[in-house]
């Protein structure tokens, strides 16, 4: 029986990778407005674009997160979501088949990409219009340092918001006869 050699296995990195042919937000926040190395993720997965997409799927459902960056020999080739990877697979019982195809023919090559300093809004700008929900994040070395979710923004807006009133009253009301009905 042959063994097929086995594609090196992701880990946790502060990495060190250089984008090709990036776009990037705009570096300055203007006006003191909040910088992305707020809310980024610095402890992000990067995985090599010869990781099957089989293989890509498992790590994304063990470790509870839904982007992974790709990159080989400290370039950011892409990137890739579960949403890439559940349009490439078939349903099978409770849970999804996966080709074992490489991950690179799965992800987004050339992601819009960041600085640690560029605004929050300017990312979420960029998120909204894009229709994206992960950016990763390069120092002024292009250097992988974090990603920003669209989950690290909504996390950054509860905790701005906790110590303020909500802007306005909660009231249930409750109609005699109603029920509640669940397709």
């Amino acid at each position: 029986m042959q063994t097929r050699p086995r594609p090196p296995r992701a880990r946790p990195v502060r990495a060190r990778f250089a984008p090709r042919r990036a776009r990037r937000a705009r570096s300055a926040s203007p006006g003191g407005a909040m910088q992305a190395r707020v809310p980024m993720t610095r402890r992000v997965l990067v995985v090599p674009p010869e990781l099957s997409q089989r293989e890509a799927w498992a790590l994304l459902q063990r470790e509870r997160i839904r982007h992974l960056p790709v990159a080989k020999g400290g370039l950011l080739l892409g990137i890739v979501s579960d949403r890439d990877l559940l349009l490439r697979g078939t349903r099978k019982g409770e849970g999804v088949a996966l080709p074992d195809d490489p991950i690179a023919e799965a992800m987004t090559m050339a992601p819009f990409v960041a600085s640690p300093d560029s605004s929050v809004d300017e990312l979420v700008r960029v998120m909204t219009e894009r229709k994206i929900d992960a950016i990763p994040i390069l120092n002024a070395a292009d250097q992988l340092v974090g990603l920003v979710t669209s989950t690290d923004l909504l996390l950054l807006l509860i905790q701005l918001d906790e110590a303020k009133p909500p802007p306005f009253e909660w009231e249930l009301v409750e109609h005699a006869g109603a029920q509640a009905a669940y397709a």
